[in-house]
């Protein structure tokens, strides 16, 4: 079966969305009409155990309902609950795509999470530059905060 990542919704787009194993999505914590808050990756791994990355560590009683509720289809679930990323960076986004991009390459989610150190300044540069080598993203750095730019590369 083909690793793949089924894209980016809204929270409440994914309450009866169906993983195959070796897939993932990425969600936003808020619904559709609202801007967005904070991404969250969720993958099926080979052994059909839903993983859930989560850049600020959250518990499963911090995850929105509409999280929750497509989790209940999964009788098994791994979430991280430490925390990568800095509380006033905007590069969740950039950590899931890294997180499901190294798992549709075959890397176990204890070797992502082991790649990030208690340094959240230093993982979150890390992060953003690594998607911003494939994706050229159009943020910068400024003062330990990620920024939106005004102009794209």
């Amino acid at each position: 079966m083909k690793n793949s990542i089924y894209g980016v919704f809204a929270s409440d787009e994914i309450t009866n969305f169906i993983l195959k194993p070796m897939t993932g999505l990425i969600a936003n914590t808020d619904v559709k009409l609202l801007p967005g808050r904070h991404w969250v990756a969720f993958f099926l791994n080979e052994n059909a155990i839903l993983e859930v990355f989560d850049s600020y560590g959250s518990s499963m009683n911090h995850l929105s309902a509409y999280f929750k509720h497509f989790m209940k289809s999964f009788p098994k679930i791994k979430i991280n609950e430490k925390q990568f990323q800095g509380q006033e960076t905007t590069v969740c986004g950039q950590y899931c795509l890294f997180y499901l991009m190294s798992r549709v390459r075959g890397h176990s989610m204890e070797k992502i999470l082991n790649i990030f150190g208690s340094y959240y300044n230093s993982n979150d540069h890390f992060v953003y530059n690594v998607i911003d080598e494939q994706f050229h993203c159009c943020m910068t750095f400024s003062n330990n905060y990620c920024q939106s730019c005004t102009s794209c590369k």
